[in-house]
């Protein structure tokens, strides 16, 4: 295990109706393991709102939605492509394009590191653009559009993820309550509707953030409006999604507002964890072998607002995006899979989204 890491955290730069973004842009700091400390590198400029970011497979470019209801003159967000400095860590802007979708709040990479995909929230819709060989973004080949009366106001895609296997892209969406399965062509560039095309969420969970387990036999989700955890069982040969159960992810008697916001499962499988912002807490859940859970307790986040937070697959520490307390906390997970606070609470401007390399 290498003593440090490249950290870059997805921020908000502009106030909007749900955040007062401070941020310069991509925040890039350097992960002190052992000490369990981060030490800033610089700020990557040139996007706005660049709220989520992702990597590509080498670790030479960042990937960045712009968070936006207008792009260039036109409406919806965007996404931007950086080429990493290999000697600093430091992103550099090379290219932007519009996504055709407003508020993209969530962006991935084919497994074929050839096509990226973005999740706008406001548009009700996903985009699909190449990844061109200099690392460059080309402008969108596909733009699919969700639709429906909904939760509330119609279609909101929140994430997308791929199975396994990278022939399935899933996109829960909490305006609609259900998870969108697409078959994907690489050759092509082509994302259709799988066989069948959606798993349906109980009433009122909005699905937001979505992972599988290691083993790609469970899915786990966390459900933004019902505040709970739903388990999969996923069958890789005809990738359909059965629902195993609903657990909620608050404590028992807690009767303030709250909406969940990510999940990530542990590195042996053997643990979930759950954002919840309004409660402010990580819960906690232990997966059985059949991929069921049980929830076993809540850790503070020490902050207000906790967006994304990253699992460091090189340590046993966990930081967690505090949004509105422009804080990231810093755990040590112990034994039995618990979250424990190592006292460590770094000042980071809206954060909201961890990306740890190396």
């Amino acid at each position: 295990m290498s003593d440090s890491a490249i950290v870059y955290v997805g921020t908000y730069t502009q106030a909007m109706g749900h955040v007062d973004g401070t941020a310069g842009g991509v925040e890039v700091y350097r992960l002190h393991r052992r000490v369990g400390t981060l030490e800033h590198l610089g700020t990557a400029r040139g996007a706005e709102n660049p709220s989520f970011v992702t990597l590509s497979a080498h670790g030479h470019f960042l990937y960045a939605v712009q968070e936006l209801g207008e792009f260039a003159g036109k409406p919806g967000g965007g996404a931007s492509a950086f080429a990493i400095d290999a000697a600093t860590g430091m992103p550099v802007l090379v290219n932007s394009q519009p996504v055709h979708g407003a508020a993209p709040c969530y962006l991935t990479i084919d497994h074929s590191g050839r096509w990226l995909v973005t999740a706008n929230y406001s548009g009700g819709n996903v985009t699909l653009l190449p990844i061109l060989a200099d690392g460059s973004l080309g402008e969108a080949v596909q733009v699919v559009q969700h639709a429906g009366a909904g939760m509330r106001d119609g279609p909101h895609p929140h994430a997308a993820i791929w199975s396994p296997d990278g022939t399935i892209l899933l996109v829960p969406d909490c305006g609609l309550n259900q998870i969108y399965l697409y078959r994907f062509d690489a050759d092509q560039g082509r994302l259709t509707p799988h066989e069948p095309p959606v798993a349906r969420l109980p009433p009122a969970s909005g699905p937001r953030h979505l992972e599988f387990d290691p083993s790609g036999r469970y899915l786990y989700c966390v459900n933004e409006h019902g505040s709970s955890v739903t388990a999969f069982a996923y069958d890789p040969a005809r990738a359909a999604l059965s629902e195993l159960h609903t657990l909620s992810a608050l404590p028992a008697g807690f009767e303030g507002r709250n909406s969940g916001a990510d999940i990530h499962v542990s590195a042996d499988g053997r643990f979930v964890y759950a954002s919840m912002r309004g409660h402010d807490s990580l819960a906690v859940f232990r997966a059985d072998a059949d991929g069921r859970l049980t929830a076993v307790d809540h850790v503070s986040t020490q902050g207000r607002t906790p967006r994304n937070f990253a699992l460091d697959p090189h340590s046993d520490l966990v930081l967690a995006a505090n949004q509105d307390s422009n804080t990231i906390a810093f755990y040590r997970v112990d034994a039995d899979g618990m979250p424990v606070p190592t006292g460590y609470v770094a000042e980071v401007p809206t954060p909201v989204c961890i990306r740890i390399v190396g």
